[in-house]
């Protein structure tokens, strides 16, 4: 059987220090010479700690190869190993403790929390011993107590290993987030102006489509960049303000006066100071709302509201459109969905329900009256 691979694990010093404490009590109350825990490190075994008596021929340090050791056995078999005279048994006449003058042992093995070995917890005695029932009980309660000390070290590995994952991730993001943001958007700004060129020439209707395409194709990349820059916006921690929700509304309306030109747009508000708990992503929750009420729903009215309530404010933005299927409701707020017919990024109403969801709010579709979609924006009230 190969022997498990030793964990390179630093032992911090205030466990060392507890760990002595028990092998030093183990020795004592089981009156032996030795009380040992004993660490694997393949091709060897070393002895990690061990009781502070003249009487122990084994030093913190020691090392030995596995072969043909009492705790080796241990090790291999994960089980308790007790041998009451090692020269009474063919088995361990010959192991090299018994020239230390250990000629009795008990041991059972110590695990890390995935179940590899660490190494074992003992006591050897030079005299026939067979330890009875009551010292094998106390060392398998002294075991539960170092393995409760290795499981802490192997999660505080574990956290330490996930906050460096995490960290060398977000570098990796900021530099994939700095290419997108500046390389990459500043070559689509330059086709852009490029295709804005092609306008000035009288081209064939077959190559003016084609650069058609293409500007659609530009646009909606530098949308999804923006997208990209607004989720990035939400993992940062930011601060809620008191927002003035019509103010609001109303600033989101003058900023789309073009896209929205071709529908009518009404704003209801019960009173023009109703506030909500948010901060500047509101606006893009809006924003999003309204371009995907312009863009998919085929609509030629939008109508939002404010509703003022005790705890909560509802903001319903609303359209006379095609609506959205049932089947589709549960779905629209995944990221990368897409509807087959309108297409888009898939990031829209993924953003309007992350954004509400930042601010510890909650955002529903339902069928509008007016035929078409309805969505409600629930807020908290400052």
């Amino acid at each position: 059987m190969a022997y498990p691979e030793a964990k390179d694990v630093e032992i911090p010093e205030e466990i060392i220090e507890k760990w002595q404490k028990i092998v030093d009590i183990m020795a004592e109350v089981i009156d032996v010479p030795a009380g040992l825990i004993m660490r694997v490190k393949p091709p060897y075994i070393e002895v990690f700690r061990a009781n502070k008596s003249e009487e122990n021929p084994y030093e913190v340090g020691e090392k030995e190869e596995l072969a043909g050791l009492y705790c080796e056995k241990v090790i291999k078999s994960k089980d308790k190993l007790l041998v009451p005279h090692a020269q009474k048994d063919e088995r361990w006449k010959n192991n090299p403790d018994v020239e230390l003058g250990m000629v009795s042992y008990l041991g059972f093995p110590l695990e890390w929390p995935d179940e590899d070995v660490f190494g074992t917890i003992c006591v050897l005695d030079s005299e026939e011993n067979r330890y009875g029932e009551k010292y094998e009980d106390l060392m398998k309660e002294f075991r539960e107590l170092v393995e409760s000390h290795l499981k802490l070290i192997y999660q505080r590995k574990e956290l330490e290993r996930h906050i460096q994952e995490r960290e060398e991730a977000e570098k990796r993001e900021d530099f994939l987030h700095s290419l997108l943001r500046h390389d990459v958007r500043n070559k689509l700004q330059i086709t852009q102006g490029y295709l804005d060129l092609s306008k000035s020439h009288n081209l064939p209707r077959k190559v003016e489509n084609y650069f058609s395409q293409a500007e659609e194709a530009t646009k909606k990349s530098v949308e999804i960049i923006e997208k990209v820059r607004t989720l990035r916006k939400l993992s940062e921690e930011e601060e809620k303000n008191e927002i003035k929700l019509c103010q609001l509304l109303q600033n989101v309306i003058d900023n789309h006066k073009k896209v929205l030109e071709e529908n009518k747009i009404e704003l209801n508000c019960q009173k023009k100071e109703i506030k909500a708990l948010g901060g500047p992503l509101l606006e893009e929750l809006f924003s999003n709302l309204l371009e995907n009420a312009v863009k998919h729903a085929d609509c030629e009215k939008i109508k939002i509201s404010v509703k003022e309530g005790e705890t909560l404010n509802t903001i319903t933005v609303e359209d006379n459109g095609k609506g959205i299927p049932d089947e589709i409701k549960p779905k629209i707020f995944k990221r990368g969905f897409k509807d087959k017919e309108t297409g888009g990024t898939g990031l829209g109403l993924y953003l309007a329900k992350e954004i509400t969801e930042n601010y510890g709010g909650k955002i529903e579709v339902r069928d509008s009256e007016l035929g078409g979609a309805r969505f409600d924006v629930t807020l908290k009230k400052p």
